[in-house]
């Protein structure tokens, strides 16, 4: 349910989405701006149009915050993280956008295309690379078998799930993160398919996957959100 009020000239839209667990109304802004309201009820509806009505001189500080910091990013991308590593650009003059890795950097045909564009070529290099190696770490822990479907997503809350038909979902943004950290968010997922749950026998299991998952996931707690470009 899309709404939108206006505090001050500045229109401020929002989305409300009902969800049943929930157990109260609750409002988040993205670090894109985005603002969603969720609620148990639908009949929690105006309730929810109120709280934004009510926090809109917060919101408002808010998105302007947002909108300088996107607007101090750079016109172009001066090097990449990749599986912890970070390597540098060299810019190609070329009529075609497209990215290519090389031993120690990346080649960047940029000709005309400007900043969203690259990083539009980046996402779609890293969910190549994605579905290249996340299979190849689940593999290695013999799952292969037993996963019905990966899926790369950009999910904004989450690194990986895994539903109860033994689908496995992977965040892109996984690609920056260090080898070992992302398998042990595999190594996470898969253990989901033997235990749907995060129990003493869940963490027991995913242990004797990765020994080392309690290092990896304060990794994730603690530069998680640093994972973006």
């Amino acid at each position: 349910m899309e709404h939108s009020i206006f505090y001050q000239d500045q229109e401020i839209p929002f989305s409300i989405k009902v969800n049943r667990l929930a157990k109260r109304i609750i409002l988040r802004v993205s670090n894109d701006g985005d603002i969603k309201i969720t609620i148990p009820h639908k009949r929690l509806e105006k309730e929810a149009i109120k709280l934004v009505q009510k926090k809109a001189d917060w919101i408002a500080t808010h998105l302007n915050k947002i909108q300088k910091q996107l607007e101090s990013r750079p016109k172009v991308i001066d090097e990449i993280q990749f599986l912890g590593n970070r390597y540098p650009i060299n810019i190609v003059k070329d009529s075609k956008l497209k990215l290519k890795f090389k031993t120690n950097s990346f080649d960047l045909h940029i000709g005309d295309h400007n900043y969203e564009h690259v990083r539009g070529e980046l996402k779609k290099w890293y969910i190549k690379q994605a579905r290249k190696i996340i299979p190849t770490l689940i593999e290695n822990f013999g799952y292969s078998g037993r996963v019905k479907r990966i899926a790369i997503k950009g999910q904004k809350t989450c690194w990986g799930s895994c539903s109860t038909k033994n689908n496995l979902n992977f965040n892109w943004k996984l690609m920056m993160a260090p080898m070992e950290v992302m398998n042990y968010v595999v190594a996470h997922e898969i253990t989901h398919l033997d235990h749907m749950n995060h129990s003493i026998r869940f963490w027991s299991a995913v242990q004797e996957k990765c020994p080392d998952y309690l290092r990896h996931r304060g990794w994730l707690k603690q530069h998680g959100k640093l994972l973006k470009f």
